[in-house]
């Protein structure tokens, strides 16, 4: 078997990598494409820690056997074969006992690089809910150190292993038993698992689900606003833009969102809100934009500066998001609009 001689350096800006590259004089093998795999577990007996992956990469589809020794820069060892045809290729090892145990999509570009008289691969990765970050793979530990420090990645900033190396330095709870390629389904439409989302101390963990409705108003609109979080039927935040400058209902609505989440400090909770907007932008949109650099396509991302705060807040959180109809006589949206509109009125210094 050959050692997977290979370097990873994480949380890197696709832009500036690929102007580093091309001032390096790299040639780009493969533009960014949709890469499908999966993962197959190996017996254990086998090797403890090894897996075959099966994997579409846009122009061939190769079937590796990977194996990790230790999470070093030697530590991994492969044999990759190219086959003509994904689906065959599962059916194979499903007909011999070794069905598919999770499906993953990820982006890859490829680049090669020549460092003195070899050269390297440099693969720049995106995978469903992590930042982007670059692989250097090269035949001679010395080729791989060499090209990170012509493309100006500091060597003591290097992880090495498989994709999870990232997955924990991103998501630091994670042990080293936890995976990925446990996960049925990895796909950049899926939103955040559970084995992504870090558990609340034991401490503070409460089998009691907290119910919370909110609600945001601005009146005109733009104009002056407010917000309410309503807890067990009663208001246990009222607020309004800081430092009472002119908001809309769509900001309103993800402060008390966000409100709701700071009250319920990690005890499992279901937050009602009439907002389908934030729904989504917390649940979905927001995982694509922040592995973009927070950017979308077609403009700006309006309410930033809520949404960087909201979204990491969720995630940390044991909250579900549940959409009500506004309205239509729910008692505790009617609530949630009643105490807003106070809200909003108190702003303006009325009784």
């Amino acid at each position: 078997m050959q050692p997977e001689i290979e370097a990873k350096f994480l949380s890197i800006s696709i832009d500036d990598v690929r102007a580093r590259l091309q001032a390096a004089d790299a040639v780009c093998e493969q533009p960014l494409r949709l890469m499908r795999r999966v993962s197959i577990e190996v017996p254990k007996h086998i090797h403890p820690d090894a897996f075959v992956r099966i994997r579409d990469e846009g122009y061939r589809t190769a079937v590796t056997y990977k194996q990790f020794d230790s999470l070093t820069l030697h530590g991994v060892k492969e044999i990759e074969l190219v086959v003509d045809n994904y689906e065959r290729a599962i059916e194979l090892f499903a007909a011999v006992g070794l069905p598919q145990r999770s499906f993953q999509e990820s982006r890859r570009e490829n680049w090669r690089l020549a460092i003195d008289d070899t050269e390297v691969e440099v693969m720049i990765d995106e995978w469903p809910w992590l930042k982007p970050y670059i692989e250097i793979e090269g035949k001679y530990e010395a080729a791989v150190r060499r090209a990170a420090e012509k493309l100006g990645f500091a060597w003591e900033k290097a992880v090495f292993g498989d994709v999870m190396a990232a997955y924990r330095a991103e998501y630091p709870h994670l042990t080293e038993k936890d995976t990925v390629g446990h996960i049925a389904s990895v796909r950049f439409d899926d939103p955040l698992p559970e084995l992504l989302i870090p558990k609340a101390p034991k401490a503070v963990q409460s089998d009691t689900m907290i119910t919370y409705y909110t609600d945001g108003s601005a009146s005109p609109n733009p104009g002056p606003g407010g917000y309410a979080v309503i807890r067990d039927m009663k208001p246990v935040a009222l607020g309004s833009e800081p430092g009472g400058t002119a908001t809309t209902n769509i900001r309103m609505e993800g402060f008390a969102i966000m409100a709701a989440l700071k009250d319920a400090d990690g005890q499992p909770c279901e937050i009602y809100t009439d907002s389908e907007f934030w729904i989504n932008v917390i649940t979905k949109w927001s995982l694509g934009w922040e592995k973009n650099g927070w950017k979308k396509k077609g403009g700006e991302i309006k309410n930033l500066d809520i949404v960087q705060e909201v979204c990491p807040l969720f995630r940390r959180s044991r909250a579900t998001l549940i959409w009500v109809r506004g309205h239509n006589n729910d008692p505790g949206n009617e609530l949630a609009d009643h105490w807003a509109n106070e809200a909003r009125k108190q702003h303006l210094g009325k009784k």
